[in-house]
């Protein structure tokens, strides 16, 4: 039976179309459905440079713990790794640079910045703030206020405290 290209094409993009929309909405882990969430988080107005925030589920029963690194005061959770729908306490953690470095141990050359964390509890093991998760192109934006005189009294004494891996 001869064919046409005209027929031959038409085949090939209705399977490479078909393909592209189960592709779409295949999930790729087990499980209820997932979300991924996105946004920016800011202290006083200033994006975080370096931290970590957690979603937890208020009911463990339903939801499952999700999180990921703020970065340059950004953080992204594709969603294979995000939470299910319900709702979540958010935890942040802000691991600000003390001025001091550390050479890396394998003896590339290069320093490391030590890092500590200098947030209140109120905003991580104390929280109170909630977030429903549910929407497929979730958003949360969270501006942390802290009085920046907290902020440094915490950072020189847990930089004091953490010294320099060679100090140990």
């Amino acid at each position: 039976m001869p064919t046409s290209r005209r027929g031959v094409f038409s085949l090939a993009a209705l399977l490479i179309g078909g393909g592209l929309l189960t592709g779409c909405t295949r999930q790729e882990y087990p499980g209820a459905k997932r979300y991924a969430i996105s946004g920016k988080v800011t202290c006083n107005g200033i994006p975080i440079d370096a931290g970590v925030i957690s979603f937890r589920p208020n009911d463990e029963k339903v939801g499952r713990l999700s999180g990921g690194d703020i970065v340059n005061g950004v953080y992204t959770v594709e969603e294979p790794k995000g939470p299910t729908a319900g709702e979540y306490r958010v935890e942040i953690l802000w691991h600000k640079a003390t001025g001091k470095q550390y050479p890396d141990p394998t003896g590339s050359g290069l320093m490391y910045d030590i890092r500590v964390q200098v947030l209140p509890p109120k905003f991580h093991s104390n929280s109170t703030t909630v977030v429903q998760v549910g929407d497929p192109k979730a958003s949360f934006d969270f501006n942390l206020e802290v009085p920046e005189a907290e902020i440094e009294r915490t950072l020189k004494s847990q930089a004091k405290a953490v010294g320099t891996p060679g100090d140990r």
